[in-house]
Formats: structure tokens, C-alpha cells, sequence
């Protein structure tokens, strides 16, 4: 019997986390689930692609094998809520380089390379990354309102939250009409 490993098996649950983390604005509160709807939507299986990818980027200390950053990405995925249908179609976007996808795997790349301080000082100057930090300070209060108390977060890391919630909740504002 083989086991999983000590980096497949933290890759795969922080890339869990940074998923629900980049995907929380599909979350329904009645349904208790994600918006079934994103298991067919390019962009948010990318945010997802993506957060589980940049756990295993070279920053992270974590060295796992293509094999084994499949098999963290499906784990993740099924942990989510897919489907097996869902699955294969993430995996056909993923092998047709999807420009959707790639956009959102992108998004997401890029929300933990602001988090890790690791982008160039011309990326800060960017509309989307401007937008981010202009709504680190409403998003603080917001959570304050909803009695989320939190530690001091590093500045890098409340940039890269707004920034991927900004991303999430303007593609589910463009693609997602209220019922």
C-alpha cells in the first residue's frame, strides 16, 4: 500500500483552503454549498486550477512530482464538491488551454504572489492590483461588522485577499444573474 505523502498531503489541503478562500463568493448560505453552476464555468474552475497550482510553486518549499500535482488538484476538487463530469471537464479545459481558465488560474497565481510580496514594484501600479488595495480597509470593516475578529494579517497577505475577492465577486456579478 502506498501513501500519500507529507507535501502531496499539504499541498492538497492549503490548496484546498486557498480554493474555498478564491471561490467564496459562489458560496450559497442556504444551500450550504458552492453555486452548482461553477462546476461548468472556465473561469472559476481556473481560480480553482490556480490555487492549488501556487501551493506547489517553488516558493512554497513544496517539490512534488506533475503525477503527484494531478493527483492534489483531483483530491482538491473532489473535496469541493465536483462531480466526475466536472472533473473531466476541468480536465479538457486544462488540456485546450481554455482562455478562461487561463485567465482564472492566472487570477489566482497572481493573488498569492501578491500575498508573498513576490511581484515586481510596476505590478502595484496595475488597475486590478489598485482597486485591491483601495478595498483592503472596507473589507476589514465589513468583516469587523460580521464579528470576524482576526489577527494582524501581513499587508501583503490582506492585498492578495481583496484581490482575489474582487476578481471572484466581479466575474460572478458579470456571469451569475440573481434568480
Amino acid at each position: 500500500m502506498f501513501g500519500f505523502g507529507k507535501a502531496k498531503r499539504e499541498a492538497t489541503q492549503v490548496g484546498e483552503a486557498a480554493a474555498r478562500m478564491a471561490i467564496m463568493p459562489f458560496w450559497d448560505m442556504f444551500e450550504r454549498g458552492f453555486d452548482a453552476r461553477i462546476w461548468s464555468d472556465p473561469y472559476v474552475l481556473g481560480l480553482i486550477n490556480g490555487s492549488v497550482g501556487a501551493q506547489t510553486l517553488s516558493i512554497t518549499g513544496r517539490k512534488l512530482s506533475t503525477t503527484d500535482k494531478g493527483f492534489v488538484v483531483l483530491g482538491v476538487l473532489r473535496s469541493l464538491g465536483a462531480s466526475q463530469s466536472a472533473i473531466e471537464h476541468f480536465l479538457r479545459l486544462a488540456q485546450t488551454q481554455d482562455p478562461e481558465f487561463a485567465r482564472g488560474s492566472d487570477d489566482a497565481i497572481l493573488t498569492f504572489l501578491l500575498m508573498a510580496g513576490a511581484v515586481k514594484k510596476e505590478a502595484y501600479l496595475e488597475p486590478d492590483i489598485v482597486a485591491a488595495k483601495e478595498a483592503v480597509q472596507q473589507l476589514r470593516e465589513d468583516a469587523s461588522l460580521l464579528g470576524i475578529t482576526q489577527d494582524p494579517r501581513h499587508p501583503d497577505e490582506e492585498l492578495g485577499s481583496a484581490y482575489i475577492f474582487l476578481k471572484a465577486h466581479q466575474h460572478k456579478e458579470a456571469h451569475y444573474p440573481r434568480e
